[in-house]
């Protein structure tokens, strides 16, 4: 792999190889990094997605880095965010953790009801449960893990 862009940007490591396809990269807790670390994801794919597949995990990749950092971390600049993944043209794997406290995803306002349709907040959780085949959280709620089937 050549130089990503994630390798030439400050708060983002260059993702680590740790063997069969799957890589770690940790971040600092600052959004200006989405982009690159995406990049860094998608440029250790084996095979290019399709526009479609890229779009879903996209949105599914920058609503769960975005929460780690905002809501988890808090934006603390001494947190970090752990990102594992394994892509092999068939599926993606990828668990995300923050420092946060956690949280219980199960106790979350229902988006979909009368009160949750007006709120500026509140699907992300709903988007990425859509867009993935499995969603699950660690007991502590700091960690998630997806799962997205890519054929």
């Amino acid at each position: 792999m050549g130089e990503s862009s994630a390798e030439s940007s400050a708060g983002v490591s260059a993702p680590i190889k740790l063997g069969s396809g799957e890589w770690n990269l940790k971040i600092s807790s600052d959004l200006s990094l989405l982009d690159p670390t995406m990049n860094a994801i998608f440029d250790s794919f084996p095979t290019p997605l399709d526009e479609n597949g890229r779009r879903e995990l996209a949105t599914v990749l920058a609503e769960l880095i975005t929460n780690a950092i905002k809501w988890g971390n808090k934006f603390a600049p001494d947190k970090s965010v752990e990102i594992v993944w394994s892509a092999d043209g068939e599926s993606f794997t990828c668990s995300i953790e923050d420092q946060g406290a956690g949280f219980n995803p199960d106790t979350l306002d229902d988006p979909l009801d009368e009160n949750g349709l007006l709120k500026a907040s509140g699907r992300g959780v709903l988007i990425v449960r859509a867009f993935c085949d499995q969603v699950t959280y660690n007991e502590k709620g700091n960690r998630v893990t997806i799962l997205k089937n890519l054929r």
